[in-house]
């Protein structure tokens, strides 16, 4: 029995210290961790650029919150639109870049079937969504959902072809 605290004492050391500090770990029913919608993002190649903008609007820390959040992600194609004069002109005013950025976070999960049955969504900056379905296509204002319910601990990612 001693042996077994002991065992059970080293790998709680152990998992603390693996876990990043000040960040909650969750974990399924079978204990593997579960990504948060930051690690989704950030391990999606697609979404590489949306991944840069979390950080440079220094949005990381509440988008790791509890949430729970529904993202639309910018295709990396999303923003090969954007003329790179305007994508640095962004970069030099991040109160700006970080408006654009909450456009695309709703607070609330909100799965594809979910926003199918919405009329408009209300993001966190406060632009609201019109929700229309065409040819069987779900579009959130001008976006095209290219890929819905990728899944996370703290919500869900829907990825769109357009930015706000």
């Amino acid at each position: 029995m001693r042996r077994f605290s002991l065992q059970l004492s080293v790998i709680c050391v152990m998992c603390s210290l693996l876990a990043p500090v000040g960040r909650e770990v969750r974990a399924d029913q079978r204990g593997e961790i579960e990504p948060d919608v930051v690690d989704r993002i950030s391990s999606d190649e697609r979404l590489s650029n949306f991944a840069w903008a979390i950080d440079l609007t220094q949005q990381e820390e509440i988008l790791r919150g509890e949430g729970p959040w529904t993202i639309l992600a910018p295709s990396n194609a999303a923003y090969d639109e954007i003329p790179m004069r305007e994508i640095i002109r962004l970069i030099r005013n991040r109160a700006e870049l970080t408006e654009i950025f909450r456009c695309h976070v709703i607070e609330g999960r909100l799965s594809e079937e979910d926003l199918r049955a919405l009329s408009q969504v209300q993001t966190r900056q406060g632009l609201q969504l019109p929700v229309r379905q065409s040819e069987g296509q779900l579009w959130l204002g001008t976006a095209n959902v290219v890929e819905a319910d990728i899944v996370a601990s703290n919500g869900v990612i829907h990825i769109v072809d357009r930015i706000y």
